[in-house]
């Protein structure tokens, strides 16, 4: 069974969705300023027009995972199992290329249904960590780390998101959250928000923040080989 390791009560995963331009110019400095790690889910095509940022973030100890069906969001159901397949190798062998281990796939967050295809096994049994649509935290207890739950976040206040924090201390959850848009876009949040919520994290003393590579490694689970 697993659990958290002695003095710790949760954790707290901060991922990105697309590589945006403002996870380029605002994620990243706060959260080296502040000395946090997280997750950011690329597609090819933004990968390649910032290539050197997020090769330096890989350098940094910034995870960055596989997000390349994000944009088919609306069409995922009825994706091509071959295309879907190609997509994804494709943007594999890119993160490779900016030295990312390749561990971690995401669905889009608003897309809660498509993860239980069963014919999309083939490409989400290569990777380590899978976060889905599926709303909600994780227990230790109860983990399936093929199927993390996330919060998509949209419009949340520092507030809201300190609320969620409490509860997953109180509950011992891990709680992986989803920021598409920082400032820009729907969905978001408002970039104050956000800084708010981030620096309010370095005073909390028994909630880990980390990639989902680090949590899912605190709890002792093995990674998958890239």
């Amino acid at each position: 069974m697993l659990q958290w390791p002695y003095g710790i009560r949760g954790a707290v995963s901060l991922t990105y969705d697309g590589l945006l331009f403002s996870h380029a110019e605002i994620a990243l400095p706060l959260l080296d300023e502040v000395n946090f790690r997280g997750t950011f889910f690329a597609e090819s095509a933004r990968l390649m027009e910032f290539f050197s940022i997020w090769r330096g973030a890989v350098t940094q100890g910034h995870e960055l995972g596989n997000g390349a069906l994000m944009p088919f969001e609306h069409c995922l159901d009825d994706f091509d199992l071959e295309l879907a397949a190609s997509e994804c190798w494709d943007t594999r062998e890119l993160l490779r290329t900016v030295g990312a281990g390749a561990t971690a796939f995401a669905w889009p967050a608003n897309t809660p249904s498509v993860h239980h295809a069963a014919r999309f096994r083939p490409i989400t049994d290569q990777y380590s960590l899978v976060r889905t649509g599926l709303d909600g935290m994780n227990h230790p207890e109860s983990l399936t780390i093929g199927a993390l739950r996330s919060v998509l976040m949209d419009g949340h206040s520092a507030d809201e998101l300190n609320n969620l924090v409490d509860q997953a201390q109180d509950e011992g959850r891990w709680l992986i959250l989803n920021f598409a848009g920082i400032g820009e876009g729907e969905p978001s949040v408002d970039r104050a928000a956000h800084e708010d919520f981030v620096r309010s994290l370095e005073a909390r003393q028994e909630i880990v923040v980390g990639t989902l590579s680090r949590v899912a490694e605190l709890l002792g689970w093995p990674p998958k080989l890239a």
